[in-house]
């Protein structure tokens, strides 16, 4: 194993070590967990997606502003998927400080996309009936 290969393994271990000890040397409010299940039950479905919200995502990080933990203004409820996608911008390494406009923007476009695609398509086609036909398989 080259010297440089070993210097970056040495690097990003000890950058995954010091911050899981960050982490783990934060502990949560005892009053988290009520916390995040009354904001579920005020805010049931993701701000991004309009699906059922599972997670309450903390917009400025915990790790970073562990006295905004409780705080309303600075939780949004999301999905799964979006509290990856656009609270973690796909890395759980990463936030997003956006993500109220992001989850937004995301809520918008699905909420005004076209519904009734066979349509959109056939008043394009010269052969409705046969691009209709392919929808009804």
């Amino acid at each position: 194993m080259s010297t440089t290969r070993l210097v970056l393994i040495i690097l990003i271990v000890s950058f995954v070590f010091s911050s899981w000890i960050l982490f783990a040397a934060t502990p949560r409010s005892s009053k988290w967990p009520a916390v995040r299940n009354a904001y579920i039950k005020a805010h049931p479905t993701c701000a991004a997606c309009g699906r059922k919200a599972t997670e309450v995502h903390h917009i400025l990080p915990f790790h970073d502003h562990p006295e905004l933990e409780l705080d309303p203004d600075n939780l949004i409820a999301l999905c799964d998927r979006d509290h990856l996608l656009l609270g973690h911008l796909d890395s759980w390494l990463s936030w997003n400080p956006n993500v109220r406009t992001d989850a937004a923007i995301m809520l918008n476009k699905i909420q005004t996309r076209p519904r009734d695609l066979p349509a959109a398509i056939a008043e394009h086609a010269t052969t409705p009936t046969l691009i209709l036909s392919r929808f009804n398989r």
